[in-house]
């Protein structure tokens, strides 16, 4: 009986979020019945991942692990949603290590020592990897994905190499907001930025609980001076990440000193004025939290200046 729901969960006719929480009902049916049913815990894991459930994700994977299911696979995707999802590098390595230590000569285990590469800065060695990898098989989204990130890198940057692996990425699994905010990246740093919005967007569909695609299209607003949307897209950023990842209050303090001085120019002083008090308030709290080192320099001149600016005013 679990294994008939299983097999039910697997058989989706659409790739949606629908489509994934019908199938998650079904394992978790599975499991009530079958709680060792180490495949039924990995596919949960697979879905957790894609609906953005991410701690529920990690344990599922930590079951499918418990109880023998697709085992290099399992410590995998937990590492996977561990570094790219949670940020948690060091949370990671042990999972990508023990991947290597279980199927040595499998192009997971490149991909593995690719991921582990990159944390070294070791990125001529991830490359090469990654390329050993696709010259097995065409069919790892992963592969793609961590090619893209390498060609943005300074010293490697090459936006059409880079626009292809994130698109590829996209094309072989569409179901992961972090593919997208990628892609977005690789657009705004093309100046295509309506084209950057709307991978942020499909990002954001996939994924509204974090900030990234939010600012990377308030950044892409930002380029073309169009502030009021720069500004709304960074609060919301702030709103799902806190202030304390503090680019992002650093990134709306800068679009309302741009906008208040572009007010002023139009002869608008006191909305000017508003907008620059604004950027001040931003600021005080950026450098509230803000660690000592040239971010924080950059943040203290900017605050001299825009009280200046006021002076001025």
């Amino acid at each position: 009986e679990a294994e008939a729901l299983y097999q039910k969960s697997r058989s989706r006719p659409a790739e949606s979020r629908a489509a994934w929480e019908e199938s998650l009902s079904l394992l978790d049916q599975a499991l009530a019945i079958e709680p060792e049913y180490g495949d039924a815990w990995y596919e949960r894991g697979i879905l957790l991942h894609r609906l953005a459930r991410y701690p529920e994700a990690v344990q599922s994977f930590g079951k499918a692990i418990d109880y023998d299911g697709p085992t290099p696979w399992s410590h995998y995707m937990r590492a996977r949603v561990v570094s790219d999802n949670m940020d948690d590098w060091l949370g990671a390595k042990p999972d990508y290590e023990e991947v290597v230590r279980r199927a040595p000569r499998s192009e997971l285990a490149l991909l593995a020592n690719a991921r582990l590469a990159v944390s070294r800065r070791d990125l001529d060695g991830a490359i090469s990897l990654c390329e050993e990898a696709l010259e097995r098989t065409k069919s790892q989204d992963d592969a793609y994905l961590i090619l893209g990130f390498l060609y943005l890198q300074k010293g490697y940057q090459d936006l059409d190499k880079a626009l292809s692996c994130m698109t590829k990425a996209i094309e072989l699994n569409a179901t992961l907001s972090k593919s997208w905010v990628n892609r977005a990246v690789v657009y705004f740093r093309r100046k295509e930025y309506d084209l950057a919005r709307a991978d942020c967007d499909s990002s954001i569909a996939l994924d509204p609980t974090q900030g990234w695609a939010f600012e990377w299209k308030a950044l892409a607003y930002e380029a073309e001076g169009r502030y009021e949307e720069a500004v709304a897209q960074n609060t919301i950023a702030i709103e799902r990440f806190g202030e304390r990842p503090v680019t992002t209050l650093g990134n709306r303090a800068r679009v309302y000193g741009m906008w208040g001085l572009a007010l002023r120019s139009e002869g608008k002083k006191e909305e000017g004025r508003a907008k620059m008090d604004a950027a001040i308030a931003d600021l005080e709290r950026y450098l509230g939290y803000a660690p000592p080192g040239p971010r924080r320099q950059e943040a203290e001149g900017e605050l001299a200046k825009a009280r200046a600016w006021l002076q001025e005013w």
